[in-house]
């Protein structure tokens, strides 16, 4: 199962993490908010699909294909 973790680097302790799910092929491509706050991922499904997650408090916010084009940056 594909998961993305987030931790402080200074401190080298865990944040958060959360699951991508079952039909997940892995991470195409990632990105956190200038504000820290967000994460975003691409997962490398047929679908590609797309998550939003709320870091503070450890919640998804979205997901949503983004359709059949692979995505390699967000």
């Amino acid at each position: 199962m594909s998961t993305v973790h987030v931790w402080d680097t200074m401190t080298m302790t865990s944040i958060a993490n959360f699951s991508l799910g079952p039909t997940a092929k892995g991470v195409a491509a990632l990105s956190i908010s200038p504000c820290q706050r967000y994460v975003a991922a691409v997962d490398q499904s047929n679908d590609h699909t797309m998550y939003i997650y709320n870091v503070q408090r450890k919640k998804m916010l979205l997901t949503l294909s983004a359709g059949s084009d692979a995505i390699c940056n967000i």
